[in-house]
């Protein structure tokens, strides 16, 4: 089985069950686990079309309504008969994939646990070729990563430089590596293919490398301070991520910190920022653009992490802030497999909303951010480990 995006993730779906004469799956551009396409962090995902960088999603429930809301027809011209449709969808169905797909505090619930392959990776029992892109943010890029890393079956992975799309005709080798893959575990063909290093990673400066794993086994965790005092803001629910990159709000409804000895590096997975935090409010939300900077001052977006605070220990369940008390957060980016430039460094913009991108906190509240007591995490990637 293979596809790009929901036929990518079908093979997730079915290879979890186990299904007698199932060989192999490509996964393209899929998803893993429901919940992390509709929420990050607690935060719940929303149309984002405001920037050229990323290939935005719909609005989430729409997206699960069409995705998991019927089965589809066996014959797809029959997509667009009402009466084919009202046979395969459920009001009652749609009114708990509404209520879930548009909650702004997502416990992760048994709704959820039955929806999240990820949870049930060591039930996969075939190879798997995973594909997907690093600039993907329909489904983003986590969702291939994370379930390349869970799966203890024969696998490899093609990770590059695109969105929401197939590696065909971006991974000049795709063609020829896929049919080697489907010799192999197909046709039963001893080409060896199994004992080749299994990741194909394409870092920003668009070279590609051949490394024995990703991730975690692959890298040395770096932590790397940030400098200054006490920053205050206030959120007021409408600041987008364009308005920071523009500066405007800069010091009352955002801030933007520079990370220290950032250049020159090369990182391969999920950076965190490790941040200490005061809110006047109940809850709030915690927004991070990781910038790529050179000496026009210009932040080249590399990736973003949001966070609803109520979630700071656990997504089963949200849990309220005592207003002005002093937390610490981790605030988890998109995986990447990024190269700094040796004449560029990172640099933080931090906020509690990014309005096209994620859905605001209901609470307005007045945030102070710790930076002397804050840190990035940079997964630094080492030859000699991957």
């Amino acid at each position: 089985m293979m596809g790009v995006s929901y036929p990518g993730t079908t093979p997730n779906a079915a290879a979890v069950e186990q299904p007698p004469h199932l060989a192999t799956i490509v996964p393209i551009s899929g998803i893993s686990r429901w919940w992390g396409y509709a929420y990050q962090q607690g935060t719940r995902s929303v149309y984002s079309g405001e920037s050229a960088d990323i290939d935005p999603p719909s609005d989430t429930p729409t997206d699960f309504q069409y995705g998991y809301g019927f089965l589809p027809p066996p014959d797809p011209a029959a997509s667009s008969k009402p009466e084919q449709l009202a046979m395969r969808w459920t009001l009652c169905d749609r009114v708990e994939q509404t209520l879930h797909g548009y909650a702004t505090q997502p416990d992760y619930d048994a709704f959820w646990r039955e929806r999240d392959y990820l949870a049930l990776a060591d039930r996969v029992q075939v190879p798997v070729l995973v594909s997907h892109g690093q600039l993907d943010y329909n489904v983003k890029t986590w969702e291939g990563t994370a379930w390349y890393e869970a799966l203890d079956v024969p696998k490899a992975m093609v990770l590059g430089q695109w969105a929401h799309a197939s590696p065909r005709g971006r991974y000049p080798d795709w063609d020829k590596f896929l049919d080697r893959w489907f010799e192999r575990w197909l046709y039963g063909v001893d080409n060896g293919v199994e004992n080749e290093p299994p990741v194909r990673v394409q870092t920003n400066d668009n070279r590609w490398h051949l490394q024995h794993d990703w991730g975690a086994t692959a890298t040395t965790p770096r932590s790397l301070p940030l400098t200054g005092g006490d920053v205050r803001y206030f959120d007021d629910g409408a600041l987008t991520e364009s308005e920071m990159l523009r500066g405007i709000g800069l010091g009352t409804r955002f801030t933007r910190v520079t990370v220290p000895n950032s250049s020159g590096l090369r990182f391969s997975g999920r950076p965190v920022l490790h941040l200490s935090a005061t809110s006047d409010a109940p809850s709030t939300h915690f927004v991070a653009v990781l910038c790529d900077v050179g000496a026009d001052g210009v932040c080249k977006v590399v990736s973003r992490a949001f966070l609803n605070a109520r979630y700071r220990d656990t997504l089963e369940h949200g849990s309220d802030l005592v207003p002005g008390g002093r937390y610490r957060y981790q605030l988890e980016f998109i995986d990447k497999d990024y190269v700094v430039a040796p004449d560029r460094h990172l640099e933080l913009l931090i906020a509690s909303s990014s309005t096209t991108r994620v859905a605001s906190d209901e609470r307005r509240a007045a945030n102070i951010l710790h930076l002397a007591e804050s840190s990035l995490q940079l997964p630094i990637y080492t030859p000699s480990a991957g």
